[in-house]
């Protein structure tokens, strides 16, 4: 797990759980600060799972981010901010997560392999 994949994540849950607060009830009663501490929970637990299990594809990890995302989003709900948010939206949120990570990260570890390899004259 390096620095830019968590900042991938943490980017990318607290701009979905933004987007998502205008178009699903449940997540309008984030404020900036819980939606924050949101995204550094899920970046953070996928962190640690990640060293724990070690995915070995860009699938895993996504499945992985998926699942700790959709956890971490309902249960930060239910117990700190005490809302009740659907599951649907919760779902939503949770895969539209993975899919950033899944695209992104593997494009900039793309670019940045690229970029180290020696030019050929």
């Amino acid at each position: 797990m390096n620095w830019t994949r968590f900042m991938i994540r943490f980017a990318s849950a607290f701009l979905v759980l933004f987007l998502l607060g205008y178009l699903i009830g449940g997540f309008s009663g984030f404020t900036y600060l819980h939606l924050a501490a949101t995204a550094f929970l899920i970046a953070l637990i996928s962190a640690v799972v990640d060293l724990a299990l070690k995915p070995h594809t860009a699938w895993e990890r996504s499945l992985i981010l998926f699942l700790t995302s959709a956890v971490a989003v309902y249960f930060y709900a239910m117990m700190v901010g005490r809302m009740r948010t659907p599951l649907s939206g919760t779902a939503l949120a949770a895969a539209l997560i993975g899919l950033v990570d899944l695209v992104f990260p593997e494009r900039l570890s793309t670019q940045v392999r690229e970029e180290e390899r020696p030019q050929e004259n």
